[in-house]
């Protein structure tokens, strides 16, 4: 699939401030031609990978990526 944008967020045990930034993507009419790319940075919390797992299931644009 072809994305019209590419939206790169840094997230490191910060759940709540990322989901909502997903969220308002996604709300602002950005839905499908949106590449969502998580950067995952030495995040220890579970909850935080709880939340990576959630946000690959449920949507195929967004894709978490560890550095």
């Amino acid at each position: 699939m072809e994305y019209a944008l590419s939206v790169v967020l840094g997230s490191k045990n910060r759940k709540n401030l990322l989901k909502a930034t997903i969220n308002s993507i996604r709300t602002n009419g950005f839905n499908g031609n949106v590449e969502i790319i998580v950067i995952e940075n030495n995040s220890e919390k579970e909850e935080t990978f709880h939340y990576y797992e959630e946000l690959e299931k449920r949507y195929p644009q967004a894709k978490v990526v560890t550095w």
